[in-house]
């Protein structure tokens, strides 16, 4: 047992006996021996008493065994002292891999270490898991960094740059918003680059099969997609203009299909402009096709559309018998049906 006072207690002549009769205590820096009731060497002021790294009793720098729980102090201390640097080198290796939680957890218990021999080892310990405390939550900003600027780059199509920047993220650092986000990328840059290979041997190939489905599929990943932009440009000037065809001959419904075809990174003023002519069109026509009977809300759409196609003989002469109907009702409600109108 450690004697209580820092320095040596008087002793009674009756105990002056046993305490002569003590082994001298060795002082584990310079060899000297001290009575048993010294704490430290009277030669070098090295502490005589250490805590026993098994139990935490206090044992002295020349007993092999701890007397509170049996562990050797020699032999044990050493394989101590040999597996702690190792734990050392391990958490400097997590540390290297950003591993920052497992290491910190490795050094966690080496910090708690109170014995002489592992005072340094402690103290490094402490050093370092401060150092990668402050590392740690540097890195889960970087990552959420990382994340924000990913998702910019990706609402602007720029996938193979968001894909970039998540990759850069530390597999320890990634958080699930991260990994998702990854393979979300990663996905799209697949697929353009899939379709975009397609593209490409279609075009070679003059296949025309899918082509309008891919030139769309690609624009939408990529708006600014070169290849796939040429070729919506070349499919809507020639939709645009067969569909103008079809809307001069009076195939409405024909001209609106093809319009709805061109793809809509490709569509400009002009395309907006005739669709919505074709649309009007078509549900004039559907009116004066299943009007049951004439009124002043079907003259009217007989009017607009007659003013869009004005060279159209047959819808001339509906027209002038809608407005014979018109003068002959004199103003009264009229029930008299609608002419047939192809």
């Amino acid at each position: 047992m450690q004697p209580n006072g820092n320095r040596e207690s008087p002793l009674l002549p009756g105990e002056l006996a046993d305490h002569e009769q003590a082994d001298p205590i060795l002082c584990p820096q310079c060899g000297s021996a001290s009575s048993a009731g010294r704490k430290f060497c009277s030669r070098c002021g090295t502490g005589l008493w250490d805590a026993c790294f098994g139990c935490g009793e206090s044992v002295s720098s020349s007993e092999k065994f701890c007397g509170a729980c049996g562990v050797n102090l020699t032999a044990g201390l050493d394989e101590r002292v040999a597996q702690v640097e190792r734990n050392l080198l391990e958490a400097r290796r997590l540390e290297l891999e950003c591993q920052y939680e497992q290491a910190i957890a490795l050094l966690e218990p080496i910090t708690r270490m109170s014995h002489s021999r592992l005072a340094d080892h402690a103290r490094q310990a402490r050093e370092r898991a401060a150092r990668l405390r402050a590392s740690w939550k540097e890195g889960r900003a970087t990552a959420e960094a990382a994340l924000e600027e990913a998702r910019t780059r990706m609402a602007s199509s720029d996938y193979e740059a968001a894909a970039r920047i998540l990759q850069e993220v530390p597999p320890p650092l990634r958080t699930e918003a991260v990994e998702t986000d990854l393979a979300a990328a990663n996905e799209k840059v697949e697929e353009i680059a899939l379709l975009s290979d397609w593209l490409r041997d279609a075009v070679a190939s003059k296949q025309t099969n899918r082509l309008l489905e891919t030139v769309n599929r690609l624009l939408e990943l990529q708006p600014n997609h070169a290849r796939a932009l040429h070729i919506a440009q070349q499919l809507r000037n020639r939709l645009y203009r067969t569909a103008a065809e079809r809307l001069a001959r009076y195939q409405c419904d024909e001209a609106v299909g093809l319009l709805d075809r061109i793809p809509p990174a490709a569509e400009t003023p002009e395309v907006v402009k005739l669709r919505e002519q074709a649309v009007e069109q078509a549900w004039l026509n559907w009116d004066l096709r299943t009007a049951p009977f004439v009124d002043k809300a079907l003259l009217s759409a007989a009017a607009r559309l007659r003013k869009r196609a004005l060279d159209d003989p047959k819808l001339s002469k509906l027209l002038e018998q809608l407005e014979r109907s018109e003068e002959r009702r004199g103003g009264e409600e009229c029930r008299s049906r609608v002419p047939p109108y192809p």
